[in-house]
């Protein structure tokens, strides 16, 4: 068996693992906010680094956060790794994750997973089937051995990986602002990267697989990206539970591509006064969308699913699966009230890039990658039902991803526009968009914004992105 050079994340120990992540995130007001938010996701797995013989990959079962978690060992090795049972504590550990309900948990030494363990890499066999709702990679692959054609290959078999099986995956870029992209696995399509609130995390555009794409997609709070990934994981985890649940029923490739527009319309730019985008880069150089918000995300998919529409309103928060192609646009309508503050409005459009089976025959499997469609997103202004005039576009050529953020829209109407370009294939995608929420606030709440509101104006400090949410009685 061919081994790599994988490499967990972290440069330094963490002695202290903590639940404060959770406020930090909107992550602690769910329950207060929502009913029956969901504890368990099924099936999750963790991806980790080995040491040098292969053998530490494995979390701790024994560890107090692993109560009522039953592992499975899908490596060939036995040994523990403290690394791997931090990640493990902020994935699905109880307090200190979103997913404290007992669950199955699948543990992979990551250079066994490239190959025969999952992907098959180096293999003519297409990648096994994933069960788990949600992977988590804390690691990275460096050495002469990952060359451009072994990047390719892993990116295209984890993209189909994805698309087939319906599951959300996470990864890791890499610590410290002087280091490059990742080449494994922070370049795929169809997952999610994850930086750090701090900025220490190597950014910018990808190199491999289809160049000029931006990375990462989002930030979460922590010091090094090992611990920040599980953090945005475990989020994923609540949100594909919750819309695989009735009355959404989510499925399949809408799955993943759904959870993925939700993170990104939900993350906030309030605390990166340089956060940036243009019409051509849908995404910050650093910080991507912006900090994880687990309230906002999963808000907006409670606020409902909605369909594009000639003549009917969608609501001002939202999400949307659906399909364009060859030349078509899909129109969503919407309406900030009257007399409502301006506010946030941050809208985000995911679609998968496809790959097929090259061998086309049935003895083997290999990758053959479809051109990614270029899918554009713009938002109008609107009378009536109507498009007027163009406020924003993201065109990205290269990206798998459209973002527009509007730091404060005033109350009027406006179509948010999803175009296919002419000769395009019928693309299913994802559209999530977010603004003041319809959402009924309790008593508990509202004390927490009042002592929030008395703390940043002792502070002088500016209102991050929840406070623009945050109704009075």
């Amino acid at each position: 068996m061919r081994r790599f050079s994988v490499g967990v994340l972290p440069l330094i120990l963490v002695c202290r693992v903590g639940a404060d992540w959770l406020q930090s995130v909107g992550a602690d007001r769910l329950a207060a906010t929502f009913a029956d938010v969901p504890n368990a996701a099924g099936v999750l797995s963790i991806v980790e680094a080995g040491n040098t013989t292969g053998n530490n990959y494995l979390p701790d079962a024994t560890n107090y956060a692993f109560v009522g978690k039953t592992l499975v060992n899908k490596g060939p090795g036995t040994g523990t790794s403290g690394h791997a049972t931090t990640v493990g504590q902020f994935f699905y550990g109880n307090p200190t994750s979103l997913l404290t309900a007992p669950a199955e948990i699948h543990a992979y030494n990551a250079s066994y997973w490239l190959e025969a363990d999952f992907l098959n890499y180096n293999s003519n066999a297409a990648p096994l089937t994933e069960v788990a709702r949600v992977q988590n990679h804390s690691w990275i692959a460096t050495g002469a051995e990952v060359t451009a054609s072994l990047v390719e290959a892993v990116n295209q078999r984890l993209d189909f990986a994805i698309h087939r099986d319906g599951f959300v995956a996470v990864a890791g870029v890499n610590n410290g602002t002087s280091t490059t992209l990742p080449p494994l696995l922070a370049q795929a399509y169809n997952h999610i990267t994850v930086g750090l609130t701090t900025g220490g995390h190597s950014a910018g555009f990808t190199a491999f697989d289809g160049t000029g794409r931006i990375k990462p997609d989002l930030v979460a709070p922590d010091f090094l990206t090992s611990y920040a990934t599980p953090k945005v994981a475990t989020t994923a985890g609540v949100l594909a539970a919750r819309a695989g649940a009735e009355p959404h029923f989510l499925g399949g490739a809408d799955l993943p591509r759904v959870v993925k527009a939700l993170l990104l319309a939900g993350a906030t730019k309030a605390e990166f006064p340089g956060w940036a985008r243009t019409t051509a880069r849908p995404l910050d150089l650093r910080y991507g969308a912006g900090k994880l918000n687990a309230l906002l995300a999963y808000r907006t998919l409670e606020s409902g699913e909605a369909t594009a529409s000639a003549s009917a309103l969608a609501p001002s928060v939202g999400w949307a699966a659906e399909s364009v192609g060859n030349g078509a646009q899909k129109i969503y309508f919407l309406e900030i009230p009257a007399g409502a503050t301006p506010a946030p409005f941050s809208v985000a459009l995911t679609w998968h890039r496809l790959v097929n089976d090259g061998t086309q025959g049935p003895f083997g499997w290999s990758p053959s990658p479809v051109a990614l469609v270029n899918l554009n997103l713009a938002m109008h202004q609107a009378a009536g039902f109507t498009v007027g005039t163009q406020l924003d576009l993201s065109a990205s050529a290269v990206d798998n991803v459209e973002h527009i953020y509007a730091p404060a829209l005033a109350p009027g109407r406006y179509a948010l526009v999803v175009t296919a370009p002419s000769g395009a294939a019928t693309t299913d995608y994802a559209l999530a968009w977010r603004s003041t929420p319809p959402v009924a606030r309790t008593r508990k709440v509202l004390a927490d914004v009042e002592e929030k509101l008395k703390c940043l104006e002792s502070a002088q400090t500016n209102a991050p992105s929840w406070f623009a949410f945050a109704e009075r009685p």
